[in-house]
């Protein structure tokens, strides 16, 4: 598999489609290795919650 961020080939790729306030059940699939994923969750933490998740913090 491939990530789609950054072209990256790797065993396993994961895809945010619904969080609260954000819902991309619409959208082209974009599907990320570990390190993409988390910094994409990071950006939509900080854009729909105003602030990014603490570490072991619930949603």
């Amino acid at each position: 598999m491939k990530c789609d961020t950054c072209g990256k080939d790797v065993t396993k790729v994961k895809r945010i489609v619904l969080e609260k306030g954000y819902d991309r059940t619409q959208a082209r699939a974009i599907y990320n290795c570990e390190e993409c994923y988390k910094k994409k969750e990071a950006n939509i933490e900080k854009s729909v919650h105003g602030k990014v998740k603490e570490k072991g913090e619930s949603k």
